[in-house]
Parts: C-alpha cells; sequence; structure tokens
C-alpha cells in the first residue's frame, strides 16, 4: 500500500509538472506571435517613408535639374541676363588686305625718278610714267599694301598690266611692270608676279628691278 501511494504521489506530481510546462510553452508561443504581427505590421505600414508620393515630393524639393537658387535664373538657359555673346563677332571693324577703298594710300605714292631718266608720277588713281616729252598714263583699278601689287588700265591701247614693288633692305624701292597687255584685270592679276629675292639684280622678266628714287 505505500508503495501504490508512494507511486500514484509521483504520477500525480509528474502530472502536475507537465502540465505547468505545457501552461509555460502556450504562454511563451502567443508571445512570440505577437511579437511577430507587430514586426510585420511595422514592415508593411503604407505610411512609412516607402510611399512613393513622399519619395516625389523630396526629390522635388532637391530643386529641378538646370536651375540655381540666384537671381541669374538657369545656368543653361542661353536667354539668361547678361546677354548672349557670339564667338568670332569682329563687328568693331573689320580689315581686308588690299582693301583700296579703307582709306590706306598707296604706298609707293610720290614723285620717282628711275635710272633709265623717267620720271613716275604715282597716287591712289593713277601711274604716269613721263619719258621725254612722251607720257604713258595708267588708270589704278585696286592695288594692295601687303601684296605690294598695283593693278592698272593703260589709257592708251586700254589693256591691263600689273605692277610690283619691293624693297632691297634699306635701298629703294625698286618696281617691275610684271605683266601688260592683258586683256582684263583678272588677267593681269592672275599673270606670274616677279621675283623679289634680288632685285637690284634680277626677277623682272630675266631683268633687274628698276630701282626709283625720290624726284627732285
Amino acid at each position: 500500500m505505500i508503495t501504490t501511494s508512494m507511486s500514484g504521489g509521483r504520477r500525480a506530481t509528474s502530472l502536475f509538472l507537465f502540465t505547468t510546462m505545457l501552461g509555460a510553452v502556450a504562454c511563451g508561443d502567443d508571445g512570440g506571435d505577437e511579437t511577430t504581427l507587430a514586426g510585420s505590421s511595422s514592415a508593411t505600414d503604407p505610411t512609412t517613408s516607402s510611399d512613393p508620393a513622399e519619395s516625389s515630393s523630396a526629390a522635388d524639393s532637391s530643386g529641378a535639374p538646370g536651375t540655381s537658387s540666384g537671381d541669374g535664373g538657369s545656368s543653361s538657359d542661353p536667354t539668361s541676363e547678361g546677354g548672349q555673346t557670339t564667338e568670332g563677332d569682329t563687328t568693331d571693324g573689320d580689315t581686308t588686305a588690299g582693301d583700296t577703298t579703307g582709306g590706306d594710300a598707296l604706298e609707293i605714292g610720290g614723285t620717282w625718278a628711275d635710272d633709265f631718266g623717267g620720271v613716275h608720277e604715282i597716287s591712289d588713281d593713277a601711274w604716269i610714267q613721263t619719258y621725254g616729252p612722251d607720257a604713258f598714263p595708267y588708270t589704278i583699278a585696286s592695288y594692295d599694301n601687303v601684296e605690294r601689287v598695283v593693278i592698272a588700265q593703260d589709257d592708251g591701247d586700254m589693256t591691263w598690266s600689273k605692277f610690283e614693288w619691293t624693297y632691297d633692305g634699306d635701298d629703294g624701292p625698286y618696281y617691275c611692270q610684271s605683266a601688260f597687255g592683258e586683256a582684263s584685270a583678272e588677267e593681269a592679276t592672275a599673270a606670274p608676279g616677279a621675283d623679289p629675292a634680288d632685285p637690284a639684280a634680277s626677277g623682272c622678266g630675266g631683268f633687274a628691278w628698276s630701282r626709283l628714287t625720290a624726284a627732285r
């Protein structure tokens, strides 16, 4: 009998402990479920900062591309204050080489004597050669002080000539009538020019250039 009672007591005690453990496990499961639900609710809450509308609003507040906060307007706007600048603008006065209307006088202009007894009266409009009683006037159509070229028409036979001039150090000027008898100003211009390398000796149609000295 004593053995039976003790055995029954042990069973009762074991059953009580088992029941208590089940209760504890059940309570632990409920707490875990609540924690999981709370976490899920937080992750899927539509009011969090993952809202696309809020992201768009935040992006808008950072400023649109191509704009600046200064009074000058958009940095990429070509019509912003300050005006537009066009590269290569030379409207302040263009200079063209050979322009006979720009006010530059013909560089070789003046009254000169050559080594053959001739006199040359040269102006912006005419080149008149005189040898004794004979005068040979040419009307100047164009000249170029850079290239040192004069294109002129013979007042006698109305043909065209090209005159060139150069210097030999401090000596000169020298001139060469490198083309004559041409039918037009264009042909006279296109005719081969003289060689200024050694004007005192050669370069003008196989001869020396003619030296000019100031007439007295």
